[in-house]
């Protein structure tokens, strides 16, 4: 039941990390409280679809997490 119910979930998590993915690449200094604002998520949820983009190898943090950037890799 618990994977039916994630399988569910995958389609809609995988256009959020899309759509955030590119607005990273639109603005690389964009914060994920900026994030949260944008696409009406929680920072836990963005948090962890920021974990998902990085475990994927779509982007890298460069400089700190205050005055640092988003590298999107693809």
């Amino acid at each position: 039941e618990r994977e039916q119910k994630r399988a569910k979930k995958e389609p809609k998590r995988s256009r959020k990390k899309w759509n955030i993915l590119q607005r990273m690449k639109e603005e690389s200094t964009i914060t994920q409280v900026k994030l949260m604002e944008e696409f009406n998520l929680t920072r836990k949820q963005v948090q962890k679809i920021i974990k998902d983009l990085r475990e994927d190898g779509l982007v890298e943090r460069q400089g700190s997490n205050r005055s640092g950037k988003w590298m999107v890799k693809k």
